[in-house]
């Protein structure tokens, strides 16, 4: 998921098909937190704190971002 344009094209087929969550493995992001991409998904994500490597995350669309009250970092 380090590679640019990954993540986006990640969420573009997540919508295609119509999914409103999706598991991710192997992300190689460091530490915890979420965000808000570009296109309005809400992405959850724990890895390690020093090393890239491992680390997993949930992509959220809106609608279930907010049923479970996740708001974007302001």
């Amino acid at each position: 998921m380090r590679t640019l344009g990954k993540l986006e094209t990640v969420e573009k087929e997540m919508a295609d098909r119509g999914f409103g969550c999706l598991g991710l493995s192997e992300t190689r992001w460091t530490g915890k937190g979420h965000f808000v991409t570009d296109l309005g998904s809400t992405v959850i994500y724990s890895g390690l704190e020093e090393k890239k490597e491992s680390g997993v995350a949930v992509m959220l669309d809106r609608i279930r971002a907010k049923s479970i009250g996740v708001q974007p970092n302001q």
